[in-house]
């Protein structure tokens, strides 16, 4: 059983806490399931055994890996990949970025443009997309790429983008039109 000690985020839901042994490794535990609303963890963790199946290469999606569940002192918790910079460091959210300034917004835009190309060049559903959700992780001390770290899957009733990727890749670009509107020409192009 692990022992938790150190979050390195919060969201509505779950917390993220770092791998007590392991640096590249970080454990997402629920504690506030809300009533009505499925498993965030389950729907993660299901969907992603489906991206394994379709992506060959799953390093060049710009998602953090799911890996496995795993006991904790804080309950189930699921293993996945943490996100660091190229100094070791945890990678800050596009959120902390954009509240401080420190990346141009153009900068910004270029990014989520990036991402969101990704996303639907491999076909991958996300239920949601924030800013907290999205992680800043520099390469090297000018270059950045930005890796979604939460908000995979599908909770529609009739979740079509799981088997078609047509339909995955029209509702992420939608999800993130709605969020960005400032990426629309990017948009405009999986529209169809």
């Amino acid at each position: 059983m692990l022992v938790l000690k150190d979050i390195i985020g919060k969201g509505n839901e779950r917390l993220c806490f770092k791998h007590p042994e392991f640096e590249s490794k970080c454990v997402k535990v629920t504690y506030n399931q809300k009533r009505g609303r499925s498993d965030e963890s389950k729907i993660e963790h299901n969907y992603f055994k489906k991206v394994k199946k379709r992506v060959s290469n799953l390093n060049d999606v710009p998602i953090a890996l799911v890996h496995h569940w795993v006991d904790t002192d804080q309950g189930k918790g699921l293993l996945c990949d943490r996100v660091n910079d190229y100094c070791g460091k945890v990678s800050k959210s596009l959120d902390y970025y954009r509240k401080n300034q420190l990346i141009s917004t153009r900068s910004i835009n270029h990014g989520i443009e990036r991402l969101l190309e990704k996303l639907v060049q491999h076909a991958i559903c996300i239920n949601y997309i924030h800013d907290r959700n999205i992680l800043v992780q520099f390469t090297n001390e000018n270059d950045f790429r930005f890796i979604l770290i939460d908000g995979l899957g599908n909770t529609n009733l009739i979740p079509l983008g799981y088997w078609f990727k047509k339909f995955a890749r029209k509702q992420t670009a939608r999800r993130f039109y709605k969020k960005y509107p400032e990426i629309y020409n990017t948009y405009k192009s999986y529209k169809n």
